[in-house]
């Protein structure tokens, strides 16, 4: 989600859904995809790793991917969802893992040696 969309989305929705953990009340999360978190340990000789499914918390059989939900199967969401879904099947086929589409991600970071 862009970051601007997420501000304003939170200023629709009024005090309540604010989400700010700074003293000041800056505006501190920070929206990234998979492919920008690994190339930014990447510039700082990091390797990123996911790892093996049986032992993600929570475990992957448990939590559903992004494009399966409560509410994919009402009639005012379906149009949503069904896009979702081709969305994530042409990312899938472009090479971004599974586990990227999951309402979380575990990761592994390995620091690598400067050459």
């Amino acid at each position: 989600m862009p970051r601007w969309f997420a501000e304003n989305y939170v200023k629709f929705r009024g005090a309540s859904y604010r989400y700010i953990l700074s003293q000041d009340e800056n505006w501190d999360v920070h929206y990234r995809t998979f492919n920008q978190v690994v190339s930014i340990f990447k510039n700082h000789n990091f390797r990123v790793e996911l790892p093996p499914d049986e032992v993600v918390f929570p475990a992957i059989k448990v939590c559903k991917p992004i494009w399966i939900s409560q509410y994919s199967g009402r009639f005012y969401t379906k149009p949503f969802y069904f896009l979702l879904r081709v969305v994530a099947r042409i990312l899938l086929k472009l090479g971004l893992p599974v586990q990227a589409l999951y309402p979380y991600i575990n990761l592994i970071f390995i620091p690598q040696k400067s050459d």
